[in-house]
């Protein structure tokens, strides 16, 4: 065998058995971490938050865990230490998940109140490590995000028409406006929308074409429903002579998690 192929048969050796060996000029490192909401209702959120893990080296990491910390104004909400997968691929890009759970009272806790606030910003901080050649590897990572904070729509009466009404009762058609002061949109679905003569029920309403209500957004709709019994009508009077109506919506909302059932 001559030179050249024998220092080239030393230089495959030398790749095979040297774990340390890795793609030239790559430095091992968490590439890119991504959050999303995974799940929502009124208690709190579900956060998704994914890390993809560059391992330049010819082996792989085998036994790696993370540790991590979710802070909100400088309190910490959510920690813990686990591991991150059996094993991540040699001279490739490894995904590992966490889930965390974020519930409002622990955000009010830490935020303050929550009333009139659409998101609340949180700041995560953690480690990805693994056993390497007699030490550890150790590679940091931080994410900037903003939990959302469910709040219920906004419904306002533009104005009440009542058709046929008699000693019996009649029906009811409310033009109104609705406002999602949400960060995600809103289908009001699978709701009751009860129109109030203060706090005291006079008709029971259903959106006439339920249509769903971007982030931010207000838009017209279109209410229809039945006044009957003396004391509906009565209150229904009042509103008629200046009484400002109240619309109130409980039920389920279609959210993009699924659906959301308002407090009552």
């Amino acid at each position: 065998m001559g030179t050249n192929h024998l220092r080239a048969a030393a230089a495959l050796a030398l790749v095979l058995t040297a774990g340390c060996t890795t793609l030239p000029g790559v430095e091992p490192r968490v590439e890119e971490v991504r959050a999303h909401v995974s799940a929502l209702d009124a208690d709190g959120v579900d956060l998704t938050i994914e890390l993809d893990v560059l391992n330049p080296y010819l082996s792989s990491l085998h036994e790696p865990f993370l540790r991590y910390s979710l802070e909100v104004a400088d309190r910490t909400l959510a920690s813990e230490r686990r591991a991150a997968g059996a094993a991540f691929p040699a001279t490739g890009v490894g995904t590992v998940a966490i889930d965390v759970r974020v519930g409002y009272a622990d955000l009010a806790a830490a935020h303050g109140s929550l009333d009139g606030v659409a998101e609340v910003p949180y700041r995560l901080r953690g480690e990805f490590r693994a056993p390497l050649f007699g030490g550890n590897l150790d590679l940091p990572f931080e994410h900037a995000g903003a939990v959302p904070v469910v709040r219920p729509p906004i419904l306002r009466v533009v104005r009440v028409d009542v058709a046929e009404l008699g000693p019996a009762g009649g029906g009811l058609a409310v033009a109104a406006e609705v406002t999602n002061p949400n960060t995600f949109p809103l289908t009001l679905e699978d709701v009751a929308i009860t129109l109030l003569d203060g706090e005291r029920p006079v008709a029971a309403l259903r959106p006439a074409v339920p249509a769903p209500v971007a982030a931010g957004e207000t838009r017209p709709m279109r209410l229809h429903g039945t006044v009957t019994g003396p004391q509906s009508l009565e209150r229904l009077g009042r509103v008629g002579n200046g009484a400002a109506p109240v619309l109130r919506v409980s039920g389920s909302l279609a959210t993009p998690w699924g659906p959301l059932r308002l407090a009552r």
